[in-house]
């Protein structure tokens, strides 16, 4: 079986709107490390398949859609062989619009 595997900085230049905090809008302030896309491969494409953990709260259908575009048009798996998994279970950049009670989407 081959494998694959990347990390990709995801680490914003400027501040953002954290996810996870009810009330007013907090914005990042300080740098405590990097965010990033942890990815792994296993198989062969179009039959491999590929786990992305992304440094955020939520994944949201946006970027879900748009990493598993990414990965059929480079690699032909389909969304089936995509899974997309955030990492933060706390304060973390927002990415998903379907929950705007979270936080804004940055």
């Amino acid at each position: 079986m081959k494998i694959a595997s990347a990390i990709v900085d995801l680490t914003p230049i400027d501040c953002l709107p954290l996810g996870g905090y009810s009330g007013p809008e907090r914005l990042v302030r300080k740098k405590h490390g990097r965010l990033e896309a942890n990815i792994s491969m296993f198989g062969t494409p179009p039959n491999a398949v590929a786990i992305i953990a992304v440094d955020t709260l939520f994944a949201g259908p946006d970027l879900t859609n748009a990493i598993t575009k990414i990965f059929k048009e480079a690699h032909g798996l389909t969304a089936e062989r995509v899974l997309i998994l955030a990492s933060h279970t706390h304060f973390a950049p927002m990415l998903d619009k379907t929950k705007p009670k979270i936080g804004p989407v940055c």
